[in-house]
């Protein structure tokens, strides 16, 4: 196996150390519902057992077997770097806009341009997924959403 899918592992191994760790320091349950801790320790213990099943599997490779991308098709490769760069901005405008805004902008866009779905379909979905969300939690469950810097 290559070294930086070695260091890949590795580091996608810390993150997950990280994410649970700085989980810790928020409210698991608060006021008896779900609190901000709840969603991020989870997603670090199903990284740390993901990353750790690829750290496993990439470091027990014998020595001289032939390394094969991981993407083959150019195309297909395009794709997951677009996903990634997608996910990477709706991220970064959640510290700006607030989460819901940034989960509208991110479904639209990539339902609208993977989807290739109509405009309705893809105004339903971009818009209704947060709508049910901000039902479901904020709403019913009382769980605070980020808002950013524009929605403070």
């Amino acid at each position: 196996m290559s070294l930086a899918a070695k260091l890949a592992s590795v580091v996608l191994l810390a993150m997950a150390a990280l994410v649970i760790v700085l989980s810790r320091a928020l409210d698991y349950i608060k006021e008896g519902v779900p609190g901000p801790g709840f969603a991020p320790l989870w997603y670090g213990l199903i990284l740390l057992v993901s990353s750790g099943l690829l750290t496993f599997q990439v470091w027990r490779r014998v020595a001289g077997v032939a390394d094969q991308p991981l993407i083959e098709d150019p195309a297909a490769r395009a794709r997951v770097l677009k996903y990634v760069i997608g996910t990477v901005i709706a991220v970064a405008l959640v510290a700006f806009i607030g989460l819901l805004p940034a989960l509208v902008v991110f479904l639209t866009y990539f339902v609208r341009t993977e989807g290739r779905a109509p405009w309705t379909q893809t105004l339903l979905v971009g818009v209704g997924v947060p709508v049910v969300f901000w039902l479901t939690f904020g709403l019913l469950l009382g769980v605070d959403f980020p808002w950013g810097v524009l929605g403070s």
